[in-house]
């Protein structure tokens, strides 16, 4: 089927690899003008939406890691972190002992809650 010089005039076409490609009037499709192969085109904004709910997956923690310190083979060489974390238990104890506050350190680590730091405070951190 042609398309027609009206059609064209009103037609965007995009470069992809040195190819002409453009959005086929009577199909739909994203096609590439000498070969006719389909382009498959992928919105930014999903890309973007699905990184970021699996990004917020990844840093959850479930209510039972708060205050609880692990150590785990190939995580921070097996120093002792926040369950759920890679944020070492030593580098929130160097906080405290400068003076900072709860709200400071959580500042720096937004993932830690004040069970995670008042466990520090308190020596009662045991590691799992």
């Amino acid at each position: 089927m042609a398309i027609g010089d009206d059609t064209w005039a009103d037609t965007i076409l995009y470069v992809l690899k040195k190819k002409v490609v453009f959005d086929h009037p009577h199909t739909g499709a994203r096609e590439e003008v000498v070969g006719g192969q389909r382009v498959l085109g992928i919105p930014l904004e999903v890309v973007r939406a699905n990184m970021r709910r699996k990004i917020d997956d990844d840093l959850s923690r479930d209510a039972d890691d708060f205050g609880q310190i692990e150590k785990k083979r190939r995580i921070l060489h097996n120093r002792p972190v926040f369950s759920g974390t890679r944020i070492p238990v030593d580098a929130v104890r160097a906080y405290i002992d400068h003076g900072a506050s709860n709200e400071e350190i959580i500042r720096e680590y937004p993932r830690l809650t004040d069970q995670d730091i008042d466990a520090v405070r308190k020596g009662s951190v045991e590691v799992a």
